[in-house]
């Protein structure tokens, strides 16, 4: 219930920025925007409160109110991160000028510049942010492993985190899977979140199961499940589920499950499936595992009984373990989860919380891919990060 407890806190932040605001317009003489202020700043809080009580089940009418609420508040989300990030910082830089220069004129002139700097910036990242979201990227990989195939090379696609939600309309998803099928897929790899936490937020299920239905892949479509593969009521990235796992535990929505199945995905979960003479290896999420199940099988246990001298692929949503498989002789760990930080200030700290936060790194002979993914988590706006879908053509020796 952490996200319930932030709204009286958000809510207070929201009117000490109106406050800042409101006592700067009066001293340029522009109180007749203040109104506009706070219809904006408290506008957009009412649709994040009520976009999140809004039933979605109930009739199409509320169904539709919904949507168009919580789509508003993830833009407004972003809007209001930069124009606070921004507020902060070019007030700090008027502050620290105010002692420098000790102008009364001048103090007037450096009030209007940091108001007018921090409304452009503002502008200027959030409008970007929000054409960038959707725009996506083929990113390509080429790696040679060390290890004979009768395969000689693979093409794979690499995807994650759709997050088929409110942020995700079937045109995109249409967009994507054209771009995955002038790839010449040998085989497409969906690694976790491919839900946004609620299956009615869904644009059109039953075009997007079509639109999946139409993914070419020679040798087929697996996925793994992700952290927010599952039901469960979010707000502001916080979910509102019970901590006693012995009373409640979260998991997927049977609707995911037949989802994922009609679309032609099969779901790995803690096992083994063979292609050809390549060996892949489906890890369900370390954060929350779904079906009810509190366990996830450690390295040990399904590394034992496996022919490592054959090649051997790890898809796990969250890039946690590469290390450890490159300890027991896995040439590709393929993950998704970070988004690569999506929005900045993210994108810079995201590599604080990941040793590998997005892209290739290697650990001894093992690959590690992060994808920043095809989606968005809340905030409908990516600064300094892209959405992909990635090639990866892989040699073996």
């Amino acid at each position: 219930m952490i996200g319930a407890c932030l709204i009286p806190v958000m809510i207070l932040l929201l009117f000490f920025v109106y406050r800042v605001i409101v006592r700067y317009l009066k001293s340029v003489k522009l109180k007749w925007i203040s109104p506009l202020a706070a219809l904006f700043l408290f506008g957009g809080m009412a649709c994040l409160i009520g976009g999140f009580f809004v039933p979605s089940d109930t009739n199409a009418l509320l169904s539709h109110l919904k949507r168009i609420l919580t789509r508003g508040a993830f833009y407004w989300m972003g809007i209001m991160l930069y124009f606070v990030l921004f507020l902060s910082v070019c007030s700090l830089i008027r502050i620290v000028l105010k002692f420098v220069m000790k102008d009364r004129y001048t103090h007037s002139l450096l009030r209007h510049l940091t108001a007018l700097l921090t409304v452009l910036l503002t502008v200027l990242f959030s409008v970007y942010g929000i054409r960038n979201a959707h725009r996506l990227q083929v990113t390509e990989y080429e790696l040679e492993v060390d290890k004979s195939s009768s395969f000689h090379e693979l093409n794979l696609v690499l995807i994650a985190d759709t997050h088929l939600g409110y942020n995700i309309t079937v045109d995109q998803i249409r967009d994507m899977v054209e771009l995955i099928n002038e790839q010449d897929a040998d085989l497409v790899l969906i690694a976790g979140d491919l839900f946004d936490n609620e299956y009615e937020a869904i644009e059109d299920p039953e075009e997007m199961i079509r639109l999946f239905q139409q993914i070419q892949s020679r040798y087929g479509v697996y996925g793994v499940w992700g952290n927010h593969d599952i039901q469960e009521k979010i707000l502001m990235g916080f979910t509102f589920s019970w901590l006693d796992k012995e009373k409640y535990v979260v998991k997927a929505d049977e609707r995911m499950l037949d989802f994922a199945e009609r679309s032609g995905i099969r779901m790995l979960y803690d096992e083994w499936v063979e292609i050809g003479d390549v060996l892949l290896y489906g890890r369900p999420d370390k954060e929350k595992i779904n079906f009810g199940n509190v366990t996830r099988a450690e390295a040990d246990e399904f590394m034992k009984e496996i022919n490592t001298s054959k090649p051997v692929i790890v898809l796990d949503h969250e890039p946690q373990d590469a290390l450890i498989m490159s300890g027991y002789d896995v040439d590709l760990y393929l993950n998704g989860h970070t988004h690569a930080g999506q929005m900045w200030p993210g994108t810079w700290t995201i590599g604080l919380f990941w040793d590998n936060a997005y892209g290739l790194k290697r650990y001894g002979n093992l690959y590690n891919i992060v994808t920043s993914g095809v989606g968005l988590f809340g905030i409908n706006m990516r600064v300094g990060s892209n959405a992909e879908i990635c090639r990866i053509h892989v040699v073996f020796h």
